[in-house]
């Protein structure tokens, strides 16, 4: 009977009495074998610190007494103290003006034969803190023994406090060389935090961890640690080293034999969960320490950077503003070319031997630039480039398909690259993990342009551009330099179009008038403006089938099924005020109130018109591809930067379905089934089998069998467009495949189909140029 009252949680008394049926029927003999069961649906609740109640259903087939197991009756109060069977009773629970606090109630069969037992927590008015107000690092004298001090606050009563220490000894027993931890109170929750150190009789430097324990009122430990490092019998503490000076180290250097000291600034942010890349160790798989374990240091001049990896996640004590010192010894340096990195790894906690908390950015050296001025230099470093917009106006930081996420339990996507540009025709990535908790929390995206602050890197993404090369470093570069937020508040763009340094031509941001015109071919019709219409060329002859309404993700709200990671857990449905980032000329939020939105917990639109999708690709009877075709005026516009901005999607979960290599013409004569009038735009690499093409355009994966090259979203492209477009009645751009060329289980292992059961799709165009 065990397991009995689990079961019972799920089916309900009816479920108990079958189950008492079923015990019944086994037996082979008349003897009367009493069957109890008792136990109550829900188990645990947690509650709000104000006074209110919680029912609680029990199903029982004894007379069950109730009571408190602690001292829950001093602040909650029982409905009744039996129940005769099945039945329900509730707790009253009074305010809670102090800290976290907890109760159990004893439901026990009159016999007490079976008993279970219900936990309520309750939040508090207050919330435990403890904090050494001079960082978590401190160093002390090794040439003699003596007494230290740090400042220490706590709202928690010292006598709940306790206090162990560890010692790094390396090889060698343990020597305790601290005493007499106490507290002496130093002003209202204030206190100096006070140590007897023996003195150090060696010439190694030696650390130990104190660590400061409370059990708080639901039965959880919370600590903190301080480390102390005593420096040596000649009161050395190491030898400081610029970051120049260990650059030139790490060329030859890698592993830290010396004791040397960096000092520099603390540029990331592990709150953010958007502080390095969490590695795919394989196509289906994320480990998600990577953010919690990365730290980018920043010189005091700002002008180098380092990248830190601490040897445990709970070893990254760094804050960021903070200005740290740290001991190398023992640690690791790392190089790596094409661009120049450097990289610490190994550093622990108890190697932060000073530390001057630093409260926002103004403490950092300002380092303004544009894209274009960006070098090596820079990675690493907090940067603030000038003059930036989102590529794509639409859609979170991370517009994914999130079945493919932690926020469903899965790791087959680790970061999305957002698009960026500048005012002088520059494009970066701005990277997002899927850790990152405020990538999709409900906030629209500005559309104006401004400033964009972060962290310079160099990182890949095969899902955006794939070679099949056993060089990994060859793989998946989307450009020398990317850059990392670590706050939402680094997106410093203004919020309206008409702020930014651009203008529209003509933009699609949604399936909007699609009809058969009278060239036969099916066209839609900008969602901003009136100038042009757009279509693809198979619609004359596989319309309406042939183009249809495509699944996206830019559901701007939370997301998450129920066995998701939080906060990206059980978040099902549209809240009603986020919407898809699309505002419409009259200011209206399109779509907010839809119902078909994120109905699973995984971002998924396919109810409201957000993309286009074509399942014919290449005409079977002219062996040519079919295309997109924007159609738009330039007249009386003039402008040194003009762009086409695409979103764009191969496959549809199906192999060789995809195709791989695109490119993009223009034409001044716009005659679709023709190549004469075209010009190639940019069309300066090669695919394998000689093709020239434009850009690349990812598969969807097919879950069972992902692989690197294949993405669960849309692949943001911006191609520049050659300034002869510009002053005319009428301009064609047309996208189309540059070959057959797609990927099975084995990347670009076979081609597409001639008609139907191709599949290339598209949730935003536009095409903008500089004011």
């Amino acid at each position: 009977m065990k397991y009995a009252k689990r079961y019972m949680a799920k089916i309900g008394s009816a479920g108990i009495l079958l189950t008492a049926l079923a015990a019944t029927a086994c037996m082979d003999h008349g003897d009367d074998i009493p069957l109890i069961e008792l136990g109550a649906v829900e188990n645990s609740f947690t509650v709000n610190a104000t006074a209110g109640h919680v029912d609680i259903q029990v199903y029982s087939n004894q007379p069950a007494v109730l009571s408190f197991l602690d001292d829950g009756a001093s602040w909650a109060d029982l409905s009744d103290t039996r129940l005769p069977l099945d039945g329900k009773f509730y707790i009253d629970y009074a305010d809670n003006t102090g800290f976290p606090r907890m109760t159990r109630v004893l439901i026990q069969s009159a016999d007490a034969v079976r008993s279970d037992t219900v936990v309520l927590r309750q939040r508090g008015a207050r919330i435990p803190a403890m904090a050494f107000e001079g960082g978590t690092s401190t160093n002390v004298p090794g040439s003699s023994g003596g007494k230290a001090s740090v400042r220490f606050g706590t709202n928690i009563a010292p006598d709940e406090l306790t206090f162990t220490t560890q010692y790094d000894a390396g090889e060698e027993p343990a020597e305790e060389w601290l005493s007499e931890i106490a507290l002496q109170p130093a002003g209202e929750e204030e206190y100096t935090f006070n140590f007897d150190y023996a003195g150090n009789d060696t010439d190694e430097l030696r650390t130990a961890t104190v660590t400061v324990s409370y059990v708080n009122g639901w039965e959880e430990t919370e600590q903190l640690t301080l480390n102390v490092i005593q420096r040596t019998k000649n009161d050395m503490l190491g030898h400081d080293i610029s970051f120049a000076e260990l650059r030139e180290k790490a060329l030859t250097v890698s592993k830290v034999d010396e004791y040397w000291l960096l000092e520099g600034y603390v540029v990331s942010d592990r709150d953010s969960k958007n502080a390095g890349n969490n590695p795919m160790p394989t196509d289906m798989s994320v480990d998600y320490s990577g953010c919690e374990k990365t730290v980018y240091l920043e010189s005091p001049d700002g002008r180098y950077g380092f990248c830190v990896e601490t040897a445990t996640p709970e070893d990254n004590a760094f804050t960021r503003y903070d200005k740290v010192k740290i001991l190398l010894k023992d640690a690791e340096l790392v190089f790596e070319p094409d661009p120049d990195r450097y990289m610490i790894k190994g550093i622990r906690s108890s190697m932060i031997v000073e530390r001057v908390t630093g409260n926002d950015a103004s403490v950092l050296p300002v380092k303004q630039k544009y894209i274009s001025e960006l070098t090596d230099e820079d990675i690493y470093t907090f940067v603030t480039l000038r003059d930036c917009e989102f590529a794509v106006r639409k859609g979170s930081l991370t517009p994914v398909h999130e079945g493919y996420t932690l926020a469903d339990a899965q790791g087959r996507l680790n970061m999305y690259p957002r698009l960026i540009r500048d005012n002088k025709g520059s494009l970066i990535h701005l990277l997002t993990n899927t850790t990152c908790p405020y990538r999709r929390n409900g906030t629209r995206l500005p559309y104006g342009s401004g400033e964009l602050a972060g962290v310079i890197v160099h990182e890949r993404f095969p899902q955006y551009e794939y070679v099949d090369t056993a060089d990994d470093l060859a793989n998946g570069i989307i450009g020398s330099y990317q850059i990392r937020h670590m706050s939402f508040a680094d997106i410093r763009f203004a919020e309206d179009r008409s702020q930014s340094f651009s203008e529209t031509l003509t933009e699609y941001s949604y399936v909007k008038g699609k009809a058969a015109a009278a060239d036969g071919y099916a066209y839609w019709y900008p969602t901003w403006g009136t100038n042009g219409r757009f279509t693809q060329t198979a619609s004359k002859s596989a319309y309406p089938n042939g183009v249809y309404n495509a699944a996206c993700w830019h559901y701007l709200g939370w997301c998450g099924t129920a066995r998701g990671t939080a906060p990206f857990r059980s978040h099902i449905g549209n809240d009603g005020y986020s919407g898809f980032g699309v505002i419409l000329e009259d200011g209206t939020n399109y779509a907010v109130k839809s119902t078909a939105v994120n109905t699973d917990g995984k971002g998924t639109d396919q109810a409201n018109w957000l993309a286009w999708v074509t399942t014919y690709w290449w005409n079977a009877s002219t062996d040519r591809p079919y295309a997109w075709v924007v159609e738009f005026s330039t007249a009386g516009i003039s402008s040194d930067r003009v762009s086409l901005i695409m979103s764009v999607q191969s496959g549809r979960a199906t192999l060789n379905a995809g195709p791989y290599f695109w490119k993009v013409q223009w034409s001044a004569t716009g005659d679709y089934e023709s190549d004469e009038g075209w010009f190639d735009v940019e069309a300066a690499q090669t695919a394998p089998d000689g093709s020239a093409y434009t850009f690349t355009q990812p598969d969807f994966p097919v879950f069972a069998t992902q692989r690197s090259w294949q993405l669960p979203a849309y692949k943001q492209v911006e191609i520049p467009l050659p300034a002869e477009i510009m002053g005319r009645e009428k301009v064609w751009l047309r996208i189309q495949p540059a070959s057959r060329l797609s990927s099975g289980l084995g990347f670009l292992d076979g081609t597409i189909p001639m008609g139907y059961n191709a599949a290339g799709a598209m949730d935003y165009l536009a095409v903008r140029y500089n004011r």
